[in-house]
């Protein structure tokens, strides 16, 4: 994905990093739960549908027309290498 500064704007793991200075979450970004099976608060078969439920919540809040994209790492490797469970992207 790149490192822009509009890309790491979008970025939880580097909001606070000083290299976007230091400004913190953007208005413009809603942050969802990283669809975490090891340490995420969702486990079991249906934690793909529970945390795909988050993101559904959270474009709903901004109401009609207020979501322009869902960027997604599609496999997280911060911490290891964690594919999404199944039914996050279904």
């Amino acid at each position: 994905h790149g490192h822009t500064s509009a890309v790491i704007g979008l970025s939880p793991y580097k909001f606070d990093h000083r290299s976007f200075g230091g400004r913190g979450q953007p208005e413009w970004v809603t942050k969802c739960p990283a669809p975490d099976l090891f340490r995420g608060p969702h486990r079991g078969a249906d934690a793909g549908r529970r945390y795909a439920e988050a993101v559904a919540e959270a474009c709903a809040a901004e109401g009609e027309g207020g979501v322009c994209a869902f960027f997604i790492e599609s496999g997280m490797s911060v911490a290891g290498v964690l594919l999404p469970p199944a039914g996050y992207l279904a």
